[in-house]
C-alpha cells in the first residue's frame, strides 16, 4: 500500500511540475481602472460574508445580512463610478 502512495506521489508532483513549466502561476490580476477604495470596500464584503457563513444564530446571521447588504450596495456604487470615470478619461484621451 505504501508503494502504491509513493508511486501517487510521484505521478502527482510530475503532472504539476508540467503544469507550472509550461502554464505558471495564476496571478491574481487587479484591475488598473478601480479604485484602493473600492478594493478595501470588496474585502470587507468577503469578511462579512465569512462571518454570516460562520454564524450559526439566525437573529445574527439576519442583522449580518442586512449589513452586508449595505456593503454590497455601496461596492456596486463605487464600481459603477470608477467605471464611468475610466470611460470619460478615455473619452477626453481620444
Amino acid at each position: 500500500m505504501e508503494n502504491i502512495n509513493h508511486l501517487w506521489n510521484q505521478v502527482k508532483a510530475s503532472y504539476q511540475d508540467g503544469g507550472i513549466l509550461t502554464l505558471g502561476h495564476r496571478s491574481k490580476k487587479y484591475k488598473e481602472w478601480i479604485s484602493q477604495e473600492a478594493w478595501k470596500k470588496i474585502e470587507e464584503r468577503r469578511d462579512m460574508k465569512k462571518k454570516i457563513l460562520a454564524t450559526k444564530s439566525e437573529r445574527l446571521k439576519h442583522q449580518q445580512q442586512q449589513a452586508y447588504r449595505e456593503i454590497d450596495r455601496d461596492v456596486k456604487k463605487m464600481i459603477r463610478r470608477d467605471k464611468q470615470k475610466r470611460l470619460e478619461d478615455m473619452a477626453t484621451l481620444a
